[in-house]
C-alpha cells in the first residue's frame, strides 16, 4: 500500500486502501498498524484535523476500529 508523508509530531504516513476500507498509519520510529473498517469520512476527517496526532488519539482510536500492528515488535492487536 501506498504512503503518504504526515505532517504530524507522531504520525510519520498513512496509507488507505478505499476499496478494502484499511488504514495503515506508520508512526515515527517505525511502528506500523493496520486499521480495517475504515470509512472514507473518518479518514478524511484525521487528514483535515488541526492536529493529527491529537485527532488520532482522541477520536480516531476511541471510534474503535479493528487493528493489527505489522512491524516486528510484537503481536497482532485489536
Amino acid at each position: 500500500m501506498k504512503h503518504v508523508a504526515i505532517d504530524s509530531e507522531a504520525i510519520d504516513s498513512l496509507g488507505y486502501d478505499l476499496d478494502a476500507g484499511v488504514l495503515e498509519v506508520r508512526f515515527h520510529g517505525g511502528r506500523l498498524y493496520r486499521y480495517r473498517q475504515v470509512p472514507p469520512a473518518a479518514v478524511l476527517e484525521l487528514l483535515e484535523a488541526e492536529s493529527i496526532g491529537q485527532h488520532f488519539n482522541q477520536v480516531f482510536k476511541a471510534a474503535g476500529y479493528p487493528y493489527e500492528a505489522l512491524d516486528e515488535g510484537g503481536p497482532p492487536s485489536g
